[in-house]
């Protein structure tokens, strides 16, 4: 027998002693003659038992568990259903240790690691150490927690960083909607819990401050809603108590006004009930609430130039007919569609520079979004970041008053990895709230500010600025978040390849005109930086945000 063969055996009978099996069964190893016991085989043992290979299985060998794949293959150094099988393949038996770094399971010779392990019917998340982890743990398909004893909670809710997290009964985090204790709830892509106003399968719903989907008559932000058993909400006409009501197109109940709905004028009383059989000033409406037009009436217009209604849309009344095209209105500037129809919002951007003392008096002004500093990078060479000061407490208050909110971040980025750091550290402050509009990123060449200091931007070139543009804005989208991008139409045609920005990602554009000359696409407009708003004091930076404008 050659010395390599002696070898050769030899080191199998090492490998089966140490798994405690039987020196007899060495025989089926070297000549396989009745498939019967342990076999090693193209780098790996099987288990035969009467010439049926284990597979598939846990199985009793030696007063010890092994387990066998699907090709019989024995698992080692994994975790199998839950149970750590060491590497020498059996199910791990052993005790708690805790040392300097923290706790570990094992028999002294291996240890628990790389994921989830069932210990005493309790789950324990392990890290590639064999280390105890706490906390929200990731194991690379769901996300669980461990309280602080290591043990992962089960069908419960749990509060952790401000927010309120469910995990379902195998302790993975819960998302989507939420039937607990008999309410509704609403989880979103990372698990926490949502209040307010909440788009989900096309259809938009409203959870209280505990939570909880609402249904019935809804007033927020000072306009009535209507949600339907099924907690949706209403739009168009809606009968309710024996009377008649038309909710908009954003779900909001007409009240003192008239509407031209499918051709015929309505009018809406004080509580938005549909008016009938009685006069409205010099118009009569019959008792299916319709204008009855006279010889001499025409079409119905306000008398006064002022806002009205025309198929459940807003319009503006003029003495020439419907405004058309940009118009000012008491300091705030609109766009009108070809048909007279409104097709913008009000919006507005602060940063701690701003003074807003009173957010419900922004939102009663007619002010519908506002878009708050996050966080920014500073001009100096190291490019020191820094959270905005202010950014939790104009959150809080703007989405108190009704006030939809998105958030950006002024960025001095000249790399890839830069950017990212910025983007991250965006989403980090947006992971806090709800948002409505997108992550921005506020991409200016500042040549010199009041202080006298350069950006760090100002000697990158295009092709550079392009990639940190696009490292910032993939970096939100993969996040789950909507990106969008600021600039204005010199550095979009010169700092940046604005074609590979502006068609992937909604561009907010910066130009201080009374109509935009920029001829690209772009969804959002800051028009002014001289804007006056009740509720804040000083100048604040207006905006534009067009339904479908390019």
């Amino acid at each position: 027998m050659s010395l390599k063969r002696v070898l050769t055996i030899l080191l199998v009978c090492a490998f089966l002693s140490s798994l405690g099996i039987h020196q007899s069964l060495l025989e089926n190893v070297h000549g396989y003659s009745n498939q019967n016991g342990w076999v090693y085989q193209f780098g790996t043992w099987y288990y035969y038992m009467n010439g049926t290979m284990a597979s598939n299985n846990w199985y009793n060998i030696g007063g010890k568990y092994y387990y066998f794949n699907y090709n019989g293959e024995m698992a080692s150094d994994e975790i199998v259903d839950g149970w750590y099988v060491t590497k020498s393949g059996h199910w791990l038996v052993g005790n708690w240790y805790r040392n300097e770094y923290g706790w570990w399971y094992g028999n002294g010779g291996s240890y628990a690691r790389n994921g989830l392990v069932r210990i005493n019917g309790t789950y324990y998340y392990f890290d590639n150490y064999g280390y105890m982890r706490t906390g929200w743990q990731w194991d690379g398909s769901d996300w669980y927690y461990m309280n602080s004893s290591g043990a992962m909670l089960r069908n419960t809710w749990l509060s952790h960083g401000g927010r309120w997290y469910f995990v379902n009964s195998d302790g993975t985090m819960r998302t989507g909607w939420l039937n607990s204790g008999g309410r509704w709830y609403y989880l979103n892509s990372y698990g926490a819990l949502e209040t307010g106003w909440i788009k989900s399968g096309g259809r938009w719903y409203y959870t209280n401050s505990s939570g909880a989907m609402q249904t019935g008559w809804l007033n927020t932000g000072g306009r009535w809603y209507f949600l339907n058993s099924s907690g949706s909400m209403e739009t168009g006409w809606l009968k309710s108590g024996g009377r008649w009501y038309w909710m908009n197109s954003s779900g909001a109940m007409l009240q003192n006004t008239w509407s031209q709905i499918g051709g015929t004028w309505y009018y809406f009383e004080s509580d938005g009930s549909m008016a009938s059989n009685k006069w409205i000033g010099n118009y009569f409406v019959n008792s299916s609430g319709a204008w009855v037009q006279s010889s001499n009436s025409q079409s119905y217009s306000s008398g006064n130039e002022g806002w009205s209604t025309r198929n459940g849309r807003r319009v503006y009344v003029t003495k020439y007919g419907l405004a058309k095209g940009f118009k000012d209105i008491n300091g705030y500037r609109y766009y009108f569609d070809s048909n007279g129809y409104l097709a913008s919002s009000v919006g507005i951007d602060i940063s701690s520079h701003n003074d807003v003392y009173d957010f419900n008096q922004v939102k009663k002004s007619g002010v519908d979004y506002v878009i708050v500093r996050s966080s920014c990078t500073g001009y100096g060479a190291e490019g020191r970041k820094f959270l905005d000061r202010k950014y939790d407490d104009f959150m809080r208050r703007a989405k108190n008053a009704g006030l939809k909110v998105g958030i950006y971040h002024f960025s001095q980025a000249i790399t890839e990895d830069e950017a990212r750091e910025e983007a991250r550290m965006a989403i980090n402050q947006a992971r806090k709230y709800s948002l409505d509009l997108p992550i921005f990123m506020d991409m200016e060449v500042v040549w010199r500010d009041g202080n006298g200091y350069t950006g760090r931007t100002v000697s990158t070139g295009r092709d550079q600025m392009t990639k940190v543009a696009h490292a910032f804005l993939s970096e939100v989208r993969n996040a789950g978040y909507t990106a969008g991008f600021y600039s204005n139409p010199s550095e979009l045609s010169t700092r940046v390849h604005d074609a590979q920005i502006v068609y992937n990602y909604p561009l907010w554009l910066a130009q201080y005109y009374y109509k935009p000359t920029y001829r690209g696409q772009y969804k959002y407009w800051q028009y002014s930086s001289k804007g006056s708003v009740p509720g804040i004091r000083g100048n604040v930076d207006m905006n534009v945000m067009f339904d479908n404008f390019q």
